[in-house]
């Protein structure tokens, strides 16, 4: 079980590198054959030669892609021609706009049925907005003074009396605010800041309500800002608005059923489909993993851009996938599979994610770096102990073992380049076997999602079925020949030693580093392979299960329930949201059962719990769920103080909610053209409505400023030069610098309201870090704990397999996090660096070490999970990194998480390196067990030759291996926060710590 993973060797965000670059990199090593590699081309596509981002020429060649976007940008353009003709904008009225607003807000880019939910949200925020706008104007009138209102009326009656048109002068001194009253502007700015409050929650609590809140928000401040200016009942304020969106909603719906339609249950199946084409990517990549040289799996390459760039979209791409799967049951679809077999798929593919996605980086970093070799048994020091690559804390001891076991893979030819050629034909036919079956099955579901509304085909859907259980067959055949025979090939280099030596095969007589690397990746691919029999076999049993097509209703609507109401997840922090961890959120979980008040206990009596229930609400007060919350509504009650004042209500209008007008550059004429505007707008909305649909989390929010405020220009220009209206600022320049102003004081506003207190995206990319190191430190915790278990011996089926289950969740989650991480790093580097520059490149390092970790940690779980508990108990005594006295490196990650979490330096003498700790340990605990026992020793290194030739200490090998990649992240995690955070010296220590390790170097 391992999750999606990158190398930690890998800087800034990840990018895919084109296929072309790869093999032009591979063809210049010519003794490299690759089997893939194809003869360069003369020419690169267009596409590739303009150098635009891999998510821009991804949507471009996807024909899905272009599909939705060819409807969204139909939908956009439609709603803005409506406001051209004059009967339209006459009964639209000045709020016409929100039509073309909403195309963009909520673009028509999803599955018919989804769709409709969320304009079914949108409408229910609208309607929320209304009924508290409508409250708010039902206390406002209460509150006036009737005998002063009559008077003003009576005033206002005799002035116009005599008029042609006295309605007109009427209408014009309320839009003048004349007939305000300050106790009834009291009341509607109260009722504003409590439903912008109550908006805000949702947002902050039900993220997926998003358009509920934000149309809430727009329908109470137009009900609030006009309502305060109406002397009598205006109750029917929204019906424009609501008019306007009515449009939308029907274009929306129209061109979503007639222009490429399709439904959840297909668009889920598309997306499946494109995710096991990704996973046999990754899997055939594994070839050219095993003939390409270690420089070309080196940081930035091609090779090595490529991998990340794999794993990052089986990760980005899963988790849309199950995204999706919560809103999939409350869907009527026609075809083969419902709901329930689609969502089916959803462990399966979870797991084949898991294992797919770490395998490349591990053995990566396996091949370009020494990697320590751990013995579980012998009487001497390990040969194949290793130094940290680069760690500035080398040891003398590391440094000796680190030469002699190089001198030893020389002497005996068992260098990873001797034995590579051994890997790659052992398991050739495994690996050809998982590419075919990954195949077989992207082609059933091809087939079943392609063939909804077909009458012929049988055939081929028949013969497709009969292909994937041929696949499955072999596929199974395969393994069980790897597991029987095959593996055993890996043994075949150290045959020579054996014979050159008078000892056993055994780790204290012949180097065995390059033996458990290849146990590393046989292991990989057995539990891969496992994972890929169980996805296919669900496959082929739920398609000869489901072979006609037939309607299906809805179900699972309690699901759908629980994702609407389901808090945000890594999406909202790679957009820039959630800056900070929450104190309460998962890696507290953990601890929540043994934490305590250090400064009261438990309250005993009802006095005591009303008095810890304050504490509580004042605790969260100080959240950042509650500071967004009040921020949000007093800078919407600051900004209503002016619409509702005597001497700039007049200036008010819609601009309220920041907009600016210019005219666009196709009107003819001073009033504009209706042809020239249709047309500029549909030019500008072609590369609007792409970045709309299409732009990554990070872009998102300003891709959706800058394109609200452009179709706030030719909307509200059009709008003002050809719809009278109270107050009306006019055209050109008038319009143009009030509407300037608006913007500016809006901004301002929002600047100011943020800095108190500030927010700095520096500080929560440290933290957030630090969540994320403890997280891994619990994570590691749970499997050391069920490691040493002796208790699960007893059931074979016990603690270890109750912990994977969740393990993996947590890994994916995790992996998902820290991607989001390094997006939210990208972010951060643009603040500015007043104070002095920012250390991006430590950060980003410092996630990429946390992603190797977490990769490590994975694989351990998955591999002991194969290990039989009599095996993994009878090795306990023997292995080093079970050591009692080696647990105390858990300190080390609550230290390191803690100088991230409050800045605090960190101490010199605890830097230091673990991998030495770790055989320190080791040579201690094998002295004590060789007095303790004298023939405990020999009897071990007697079956030491049957325990390697055993399959289950192929898992056992792996298992030390990933603790060794784990304690050398934990080195690269303390040297990175030492850096960052500084480290407080010991006078003496770096000399006296020299001293101590050349006396008691290793004897030779």
């Amino acid at each position: 079980m391992s999750p999606p993973a990158q190398s930690a060797n890998e800087k800034g965000s990840p990018q895919m590198h084109d296929e072309k670059a790869d093999e032009h990199t591979l063809s210049n090593r010519p003794h490299v054959p690759l089997s893939s590699a194809a003869p360069t081309s003369t020419k690169k596509p267009l596409l590739d030669r303009l150098h635009l981002p891999d998510w821009v020429i991804t949507n471009l060649r996807s024909s899905r892609s272009r599909r939705v976007w060819l409807r969204c940008w139909t939908v956009s353009w439609v709603a803005y021609v409506i406001l051209l003709p004059n009967a339209s904008l006459k009964e639209l009225g000045n709020v016409a706009i929100f039509a073309f607003l909403a195309s963009f807000m909520a673009p028509a880019n999803l599955p018919v049925q989804f769709f409709l939910f969320v304009l079914t949200a949108m409408i229910l925020g609208l309607c929320l907005g209304w009924a508290l706008g409508a409250a708010a104007m039902r206390a406002a009138l209460a509150s006036r003074n009737q005998l002063l209102l009559q008077q003003s009326l009576q005033t206002e009656a005799q002035s116009a009396a005599g008029l042609a048109n006295p309605d007109a002068l009427f209408q014009a001194d309320v839009f003048a605010g004349k007939f305000l009253d300050t106790a009834s502007s009291i009341i509607f700015g109260a009722f504003l800041g409590l439903g912008c409050f109550l908006f805000a929650l949702m947002r902050s609590y039900a993220p997926k309500l998003l358009l509920t809140s934000v149309f809430g928000t727009i329908a109470l401040d137009i009900f609030c800002n006009y309502g305060a200016l109406f002397p009598f009942p205006q109750y029917t304020l929204m019906n424009s608005l609501l008019e306007s969106i009515a449009c939308y909603i029907g274009i929306g719906m129209v061109c979503t059923l007639f222009i490429f339609p399709e439904t959840l249950n297909h668009a889920t199946l598309v997306s499946t489909s494109a995710l096991v084409g990704r996973l046999t990517d990754i899997v055939e990549l594994q070839h050219q993993i095993l003939n390409v040289s270690p420089d070309d799996l080196a940081e930035g390459t091609p090779f090595a851009s490529k991998m990340q760039g794999l794993r990052t979209a089986v990760l980005a791409e899963i988790q849309q996938m199950t995204s999706s799967l919560n809103f999939i049951g409350g869907e009527f679809s026609w075809g083969k599979w419902n709901a329930e077999d689609i969502t089916g798929m959803k462990e399966p593919l979870v797991l084949v994610v898991n294992r797919a996605a770490s395998r490349a980086p591990f053995f990566a970093r396996a091949k370009s770096a020494p990697f320590p070799e751990a013995s579980t048994s012998s009487g001497a020091p390990s040969s194949a102990a290793e130094d940290a690559h680069g760690f500035t804390g080398d040891t003398p001891l590391l440094r000796q073992l680190h030469q002699l076991h190089n001198t030893a893979e020389l002497t005996y030819s068992v260098r990873m380049q001797d034995v590579m050629p051994v890997i790659e034909e052992s398991t050739a036919d495994l690996r050809s076997a998982c590419s075919n079956g990954l195949r077989a099955t992207k082609t059933v579901l091809d087939g079943i999602n392609t063939r909804r509304y077909a009458r012929q085909g049988a055939e081929d859907s028949d013969q497709h079925l009969t292909d994937l259980d041929a696949a499955f067959e072999r596929l199974r055949t395969a393994l069980e020949e790897f597991k029987t025979s095959r593996r055993m090939q890996l043994l075949r280099p150290f045959d020579s030693c054996d014979a050159r030596t008078s000892e056993s095969l055994r780790p204290s007589a012949v180097p065995l580093r390059s033996l458990y690397i290849s146990f590393v990746f046989a292991t990989n691919l057995v539990v891969l392979t496992e994972a890929i029999a169980g996805l296919m076999e669900y496959v082929q049993l739920t398609a000869h299960k489901r072979k006609k097509n037939r309607l299906w209703a809805p179900g699972g609507l309690r699901a759908l329930g629980r994702a609407i109401m389901s808090r945000g997840d890594a999406s909202d922090q790679a957009a820039g949201e959630d800056y900070a961890p929450r104190p309460n959120e998962e890696v507290k979980e953990e601890e929540g059962p043994y934490r305590r008040d250090p400064d009261s206990r438990p309250p005993t009596n009802a006095l005591q719990r009303v008095a810890n229930g304050l504490h509580t609400l004042y605790k969260w007060i100080k959240t950042p769920e509650a500071l967004f919350c009040f921020r949000y509504a007093v800078i919407s009650v600051a900004l209503y103080i002016p619409a509702v004042v005597r001497t700039s209500a007049i200036e008010k209008n819609l601009s309220t909610l920041i907009r600016a007008s210019v005219f666009t550059s196709g009107d003819a004429k001073s009033n504009c053209n209706p042809y020239g505007s249709a047309a500029t707008v549909a030019v500008f909305l072609v590369h609007l409505i792409f970045l709309r649909l299409f732009s990554p989390p990070q872009y998102l929010s300003g891709v959706m400023i800058g394109g609200s405020t452009y179709m706030l220009v030719p909307g509200y220009s059009w709008i003002d030069g050809h719809l009278p209206t109270v107050g009306n600022p006019g055209l050109g320049w008038d319009v143009a610098w009030r509407r300037f102003v608006n913007v500016i004081i809006g901004s301002a506003a929002s600047f100011v309201v943020m800095m108190l207190p500030p927010k700095s995206g520096r500080k929560a990319v440290r933290l957030r870090n630090s969540s994320h190191i403890s997280t891994i430190s619990f994570l590691y915790s749970d499997i050391m704990a069920v490691w040493i278990d002796s208790a699960s011996v007893r059931h074979v089926h016990g603690s270890l397999a109750e912990l994977l289950p969740n393990a993996r969740k947590q890994f994916l989650k995790l992996a998902t996090q820290l991607q989001a991480v390094k997006s939210q790093t990208t972010i951060a580097k643009w603040e500015g660096s007043i104070r002095g520059a920012w250390p991006f490149e430590e950060y980003m390092k410092l996630a990429n070490v946390q992603t190797d970790m977490m990769s490590s940690l994975a694989l351990l779980a998955s591999a002991l999970a194969q290990v039989d508990p009599a095996m993994r108990a009878s090795f306990l005594q023997r292995t080093m990194a079970v050591n009692p006295n080696f647990f105390n490196v858990m300190a080390t990650f609550s230290l390191v998480s803690q100088a991230l979490r409050t800045g605090e330096p960190l101490p010199q003498p605890f830097h230091q390196n673990f991998l030495d700790r770790l055989h320190y340990h080791g040579t201690v605990e094998r002295q004590t067990f060789a007095e303790n026992d004298d023939n405990a020793k020999d009897l071990v290194h007697k079956s030491n030759p049957e325990q390697i030739a055993n399959y289950e200490f192929m898992f056992y090998a792996t298992a030390i291996c990933a603790v060794f990649q784990v304690v050398e992240g934990l080195n690269e995690l303390h040297e990175i926060t030492a850096r960052l955070c500084g480290a407080i010296p010991l006078q003496g220590w770096t000399k006296w710590r020299a001293e101590y390790d050349q006396t008691h170097a290793m004897k030779a």
